[in-house]
């Protein structure tokens, strides 16, 4: 009715409270619009909602698989640490540098295993970092961009701000430098270091090559105290012991902080056993709208009150103008006699 009333006739005026009164009935209906799409993607879903219900068990399946392969990635990180605190020739002086493992490490031996079956030790290399990459991703996605229990930004499909997404982007960027650090010198030190390289450590003679052709026995795994000659360290791991050696003070800080990651993976995980994840029995689209809902209202007031403002600008001048006016016709008015209130009537 005051949206006909408004633009039907060009002598009616709204006023302020008509004008309130519109924006927030324009406002209702454009929630109870978006309230009506929501429902009609929800039922054109609903084939997908039971595709997901009926591979509900093989999920819990999968998840529970990636729950064991952190417990033993978190085992094998805190075995390395323990190995290196205890049996590093050098300790904080040089990184805690360990010229060979003295504790087994299940990933480790895994790896060094899967070595000889090539490519098979490349694919659990792959899944090991897309697991330790896509966890973080799905991670920030889910908890934000936040320090402690404040939440800065929120990471939403299509509506993410540019500050979430720049420091998402650095986030990212130092956990692929961590996962660098980690694999080859505290999850797969040996597979990181020597792969599944191996040298013979009998010689009979005292010289010459030694020979292990058919003393399968003596062949060891290389470690740091191995033949160059021999044994080829990766690039990677070269490239880290050398800035461990050169900058100690890198190499304690990346050490200690394995086992901060160690404590605060700890502490996560048994608080999410006991407690029920945030978001479960909340419809997505439905926070969605509670979202929507609550920008669309903040910006319906930004707008009243820049509306109230204007307006108190504008009858202002109105009132400024009309003042001036009648005091530069007030003199004329009284030299003719004219009246112009009669005059104005008359027309």
């Amino acid at each position: 009715i005051l949206e006909t009333r408004a633009s039907g006739s060009t002598n009616y005026r709204l006023t302020d409270k008509d004008r309130r009164t519109l924006e927030i009935l324009q406002r209702r209906e454009r929630t109870l619009v978006r309230k009506l799409r929501l429902e009609i993607e929800a039922r054109q879903r609903s084939w997908l909602l039971r595709l997901k219900a009926a591979l509900r068990p093989f999920t819990i399946l999968f998840g529970l698989i990636l729950f064991f392969v952190s417990i033993g990635i978190w085992v094998s990180m805190l075995l390395t640490a323990i190995d290196k605190i205890m049996n590093s020739p050098c300790g904080k002086r040089c990184g805690y540098i360990l010229p060979h493992t003295e504790i087994f490490n299940p990933v480790n031996a895994i790896f060094v295993s899967a070595s000889k079956f090539f490519p098979l030790d490349y694919a659990l290399t792959l899944i090991l970092v897309l697991d330790l990459f896509v966890s973080t991703v799905v991670g920030i996605s889910f908890l934000g961009i936040g320090f402690l229990w404040v939440t800065f930004f929120k990471v939403r499909k299509g509506r993410t701000r540019p500050q979430g997404l720049l420091i998402s982007t650095v986030v990212l960027t130092l956990t692929v430098l961590a996962i660098n650090y980690a694999l080859p010198m505290i999850i797969a030190p040996q597979y990181g270091h020597y792969g599944g390289q191996l040298y013979c450590s009998r010689n009979p003679t005292g010289t010459g090559p030694a020979d292990c052709a058919n003393h399968p026995e003596f062949l060891r795994p290389c470690t740091e105290e191995s033949n160059t000659d021999i044994c080829t360290p990766t690039v990677v791991s070269t490239f880290i012991n050398r800035v461990t050696l050169n900058f100690p003070f890198f190499g304690a800080f990346a050490f200690w902080a394995q086992f901060a990651f160690l404590g605060l993976f700890l502490v996560t995980a048994l608080t999410n056993l006991v407690r029920t994840p945030r978001g479960v029995g909340i419809d997505a689209a439905e926070e969605e709208f509670a979202e929507e809902e609550e920008e669309e209202s903040l910006l319906g007031e930004s707008r009243r009150r820049f509306g109230a403002a204007w307006n108190d600008m504008r009858n202002a001048n109105e009132d400024g103008d009309g003042g001036v006016g009648s005091r530069a016709t007030s003199p004329a008015a009284r030299d003719t006699g004219v009246n112009t209130t009669s005059g104005s009537n008359e027309a």
